[in-house]
């Protein structure tokens, strides 16, 4: 009789081990959905250009994480998303320039999904993907993301640089000549902004809001608590502002793309390289939504730390039962 129960004892207890087992998967498999990585972009640090040399317009970097539901996007600077207000600004021989609309504010951002080699030649295609988050900025089209976008420049109405040649070398008569001024993943002469838009004597303007497209979907604003939130590491820039910005994966294809940022003055920017490989058709399967007000879901050493309680707890019973 003795034996009998014993082997009852223990086929209960393999039982609570094989469900505690199957728990521990089950949370340490959610925990690893729902952390998608994110891919950073860093920018030189002191290639920003305004009046009195303050780095308002100073970029620190930029991290963009595709998590199969949503398009992730943060921003790392000095300047907040609504922009630095400004009526007028003066350049280094006393000329005074007026701001179209008083204030100097971010661009519109465009991924370049073509692998076309020059980033002029995707825009005059109308290749590019483009989102419109700032609603201050002198883009002209409405908040929203959008394909088949056309891109123009309004450096001349912010008191800008048309181009990143002429950028450079204000950088490099003001800061000196070991002053580092790459565009995030990019230098500033990178084949890819090609000739029209580095060499300083050229007039055409790199596009930095959006003209025109068709507009495919919403986004949505994001503060820093958000972002800390989806995994963005802050700890990685400088800025005083952390920002950014989600939209639909769906809206976006597969593959390598470029992505970039451009203020409205040019004073600085950013690109980064990156890859979506998630399959749009099976976002439904490979990404857990957690239900409202979820719970943060324990970290792996958490789980191991159950599990055992559980397995004492399951034998503290067993044993209760034995003796009885």
């Amino acid at each position: 009789m003795a034996i009998k129960q014993n082997s009852k004892n223990k086929a209960q207890f393999i039982k609570a081990f094989c469900f505690l087992i199957f728990l521990s998967l089950i949370l340490t498999g959610q925990k690893t959905a729902f952390a998608a990585s994110w891919m950073y972009a860093h920018d030189a640090v002191g290639d920003s250009l305004d009046e009195h040399n303050a780095g308002i317009f100073e970029i620190f970097g930029m991290g963009i994480k595709d998590d199969g539901k949503n398009i992730w996007v943060g921003i790392s600077s000095h300047m907040g998303r609504d922009g630095h207000y400004k009526d007028y600004s003066y350049d280094s021989a006393g000329n005074r320039y007026v701001i179209s609309n008083g204030n100097i504010g971010w661009g519109d951002i465009f991924f370049d999904f073509s692998g076309n080699r020059e980033f002029g030649i995707s825009n005059d295609n109308r290749q590019l993907f483009g989102v419109r988050f700032a609603p201050g900025n002198d883009s002209k089209v409405g908040v929203g993301v959008y394909s088949n976008v056309f891109g123009v420049g309004v450096q001349t109405e912010n008191a800008g640089y048309r181009n990143f040649g002429r950028h450079h070398n204000t950088v490099l008569s003001k800061r000196g000549q070991q002053q580092p001024n790459n565009v995030g993943h990019l230098a500033w002469n990178d084949p890819y902004w090609g000739e029209r838009y580095t060499n300083s004597s050229y007039t055409e303007s790199v596009p930095n809001v959006i003209a025109s497209g068709n507009r495919v979907g919403d986004v949505i604003s994001l503060d820093n608590n958000s972002l800390y939130a989806a995994g963005f590491d802050g700890g990685l820039f400088q800025g005083s502002q952390l920002f950014g910005f989600k939209f639909s994966r769906s809206l976006f294809p597969n593959g390598n793309y470029i992505a970039s940022l451009f203020e409205e003055c040019l004073n600085d920017a950013i690109a980064l390289r990156g890859n979506f490989d998630t399959p749009v058709s099976k976002i439904d399967e490979v990404v857990l939504t957690p239900p409202p007000e979820t719970k943060p879901v324990p970290e792996p050493s958490g789980i191991i730390g159950f599990v055992i309680v559980g397995l004492v707890g399951a034998k503290r019973v067993l044993k209760l039962k034995h003796e009885s």
